[in-house]
């Protein structure tokens, strides 16, 4: 047995091996409103090692909902691993001071976890939802090249004689 032989042997398979889909899980208001709550107290982890706001580096602040930015902390409450904005109100908010921000995002939390966001993080969620039904339905009804119709394109092939010379 080579070399070649053996290591084949070890690794991998000679043929396609058939996996088995994921089932797809529709995302619901909790699990958005978990997922929202998980980011934040990562980004509450970022900011309590913060000491001096002015002498941090710029590396050094960038958390899933925080960057600094001109000596602020500007903290955005999105959605998803994009901080996508889910509504103007929960856009960017400049802080001076890591305390500031850090009883922002307490705040925030409070109410995700009291439900008074709940609204926004559902609205946010089904337009997602009906932006995806649409790109599906886009996708189905384009005309795409692959269809098994050849292409035709006319060629006209003029002789030299009647061809302009520009001087």
């Amino acid at each position: 047995m080579s070399t070649i032989s053996r290591l084949n042997a070890k690794f991998g398979h000679s043929k396609i091996v058939p996996v088995e889909r994921l089932t797809y899980h529709k995302r619901t208001l909790t699990s958005a409103v978990n997922s929202l709550i998980e980011r934040l107290d990562q980004t509450l982890e970022v900011l309590s090692n913060i000491a001096d706001l002015r002498r941090t580096k710029v590396a050094d602040c960038k958390a899933p909902m925080a960057i600094k930015k001109r000596g602020n902390l500007l903290i955005k409450i999105g959605y998803g691993k994009r901080n996508r904005t889910m509504n103007e109100d929960l856009s960017l908010r400049a802080f001076t001071s890591v305390a500031e921000a850090i009883d922002y995002l307490n705040a925030v939390k409070l109410m995700l976890r009291n439900g008074e966001l709940d609204y926004i993080v559902k609205e946010y969620i089904d337009m997602l939802r009906l932006r995806a039904q649409l790109a599906r339905e886009a996708a189905k009804e384009t005309d795409n090249s692959l269809s098994g119709h050849p292409i035709v394109r006319e060629m006209v092939i003029k002789p030299v004689s009647k061809l302009k010379v520009v001087k």
